[in-house]
């Protein structure tokens, strides 16, 4: 089931016979952004203020140079199991200029993945829907390499849920030939952070040390 408000999301899941309820926030919200470079004193911390003006003299739109590597990121401040990232284009002018846009998620910024794509120009909005829920902790919105031009964003949501609310998962995630290892107190947990992990096709709970190794 899916309920949808103004501001909140509600997912209702069903894990080991058991009835959870997962209220989906705007992680996003008033945390710490950062972009390639700014333009106009439009600071990235614009795109995360609340404020879903869509006219750049409203002052809650973002702003960097016109250049090939654009970016806008933020940082959500731990990890978070990510449902959804909704991106607010311009609606005075220009819009054409957010177009081709990638979104990257990752536990740190050296292990972005790309876990979406918008062919074209974007519209007043856009939903990235996520197809399985993410853990990450940085979000970022880029465009593909060939496209030069000044990056513009209005607003940035990123939706989910507070992992540390349903289990015990400890921050200091490592790289261990090719392994990324979670401390964890039990093997649920340990399976459950596999399934909801992209690219996670097994994972092992070492009982003694408490890891879980994917």
């Amino acid at each position: 089931m899916f309920a949808q408000s103004r501001w909140n999301f509600v997912i209702l899941s069903c894990y080991f016979g058991v009835i959870e309820q997962h209220v989906l926030v705007n992680l996003a919200l008033n945390k710490t952004a950062r972009q390639s470079d700014v333009q106009g004193g439009r600071f990235a911390a614009l795109a995360v203020d609340g404020g879903l003006s869509q006219h750049m003299m409203a002052g809650s739109c973002t702003h960097t140079s016109a250049r090939a590597d654009a970016f806008w990121e933020v940082d959500l401040g731990k990890a978070y199991f990510i449902n959804h990232v909704i991106i607010y284009n311009r609606g005075d002018c220009c819009s054409n200029r957010l177009r081709e846009v990638e979104l990257y998620i990752g536990l740190k910024t050296e292990t972005y993945k790309i876990y979406g794509f918008h062919e074209g120009v974007v519209g007043p909005t856009y939903t990235f829907q996520l197809e399985n829920t993410v853990l990450g902790r940085w979000v970022r919105i880029t465009r593909i390499p060939s496209v030069i031009d000044y990056l513009s964003l209005c607003e940035v949501q990123v939706f989910g849920y507070d992992n540390f609310q349903y289990f015990d998962i400890k921050s200091n995630w490592l790289s261990i030939e090719n392994k990324t290892t979670v401390q964890t107190s039990t093997a649920i947990q340990c399976g459950y952070i596999c399934y909801k992990t992209k690219e996670c096709e097994t994972a092992n709970f070492e009982n003694d040390k408490h890891l879980c190794v994917m």
